[in-house]
């Protein structure tokens, strides 16, 4: 599976100029991406304290700004109208704002990613901490089932904005439940991207297959 996620990472450097302003992405297959900036002459806007931890390892300069030339980012599940869901790590609010903040937003990923419906999928919602529960309630009535999400010491798993994240299922259709539960008093944001991604790049064993989004 490395090798897959390889061929889609490197695929996406074609698309890195000298001079740009790169989102970086999170995720294992973002990490090799991110290695092979390397040797190209950017600057970097991290999606995560980790991502930015790497970025600094590897001598990639990193600004914060919304002028974005390119992002490259990993997903948990995408279909074929290009909706994502991604969270898995935590980092889904900050990795939403740097893939609507770029000019062109670039998805990577291997086949067993490539989803034909999202229907079966988790979806991470980040909320504020306080009165948690209660904002659990209200995900609740959009249906579903909610869990709050714990780190390895079982205590509630804390995102980079300090927030807490439930993870869903058995939610039905994606959009409609991203299109509810966002609306709610306590809601940071979904893990649903919705039109963000303009290619999605995903590492197959004869190649890699390459997606783009139709814009109206």
């Amino acid at each position: 599976m490395n090798s897959l996620k390889r061929r889609a990472a490197l695929e996406a450097l074609n698309w890195i100029e000298d001079g740009m302003t790169v989102g970086l992405g999170s995720g294992s297959t973002a990490e090799i991406f991110l290695h092979g900036l390397r040797h190209k002459n950017i600057q970097g806007v991290a999606s995560s304290k980790k991502t930015e931890v790497l970025a600094r390892s590897l001598g990639i300069p990193l600004v914060e700004t919304n002028d974005i030339d390119v992002a490259v980012d990993g997903t948990d599940a995408v279909d074929d109208s290009l909706t994502l869901i991604k969270g898995g790590g935590g980092s889904l609010v900050r990795e939403k704002l740097v893939a609507y903040h770029a000019d062109v937003y670039i998805v990577i990923g291997t086949k067993e990613k490539w989803k034909k419906t999202l229907h079966d999928e988790t979806v991470p919602v980040e909320v504020l901490p306080f009165l948690h529960e209660g904002t659990e309630e209200l995900l609740l009535s959009a249906g579903g089932h909610c869990t709050l999400r714990l780190d390895t010491k079982k205590n509630p798993f804390v995102s980079d904005n300090g927030n807490f994240i439930y993870d869903c299922t058995d939610i039905g259709e994606v959009i409609d439940f991203h299109e509810k539960v966002v609306r709610l008093p306590g809601v940071v944001n979904t893990g649903v991207f919705l039109n963000l991604a303009d290619i999605v790049l995903i590492g197959e064993d004869t190649g890699v297959r390459t997606e783009r989004r139709h814009k109206a």
